[in-house]
Parts: structure tokens; sequence; C-alpha cells
């Protein structure tokens, strides 16, 4: 599973030795330091674009398996049918 932060693909591969989980918090803090927020787009099953979401929550709806991931940067995810 790949960050949904816009990273460089440099940065992402300088990064790449150290834990998932410990790269998430890293380009995290350092993204908070920036003062900056990123948003996620999502995109419904219909294809209809719906309201941003944090990364965290992105993360969290690509992990239950409730959504795909579109397009790394910037970060686009769509939602799947419920079935």
């Amino acid at each position: 599973m790949r960050h949904f932060l816009p990273v460089s693909d440099i940065l992402w591969n300088a990064l790449a030795p150290i834990p998932l989980p410990q790269r998430t918090r890293l380009l995290e803090d350092a993204l908070a330091l920036t003062g900056t927020t990123t948003r996620v787009a999502v995109q419904a099953a219909d294809g209809r674009t719906l309201a941003p979401c944090t990364p965290a929550r992105a993360r969290q709806l690509l992990r239950r398996g409730r959504a795909v991931l579109i397009q790394r940067r910037p970060p686009r995810i769509a939602l799947r049918d419920p079935a």
C-alpha cells in the first residue's frame, strides 16, 4: 500500500526502507509543520465528485475495502458500490 499524501517519487523511494507506519507518521508530521492541510478527492461509484476527505479517512476506507485508489498524485479515491 502506498501513502496518500502528494509525495515526490524521489522522496518516497528514499524513505522506502522505513516501515510504512513510521513512514506515514513521518510524512504527516512534516506536512503538519508546513501548516498545509492535504485533502483527498472522493468520487462516488457512479462517477459523481463528492466532498474531499482527510488522508486518515481515505486510508480507513481503503483498508476496509470500501474504496479504491484511482490516482496517487493528487490523491483521489473512488467509493465502491455497497454490496
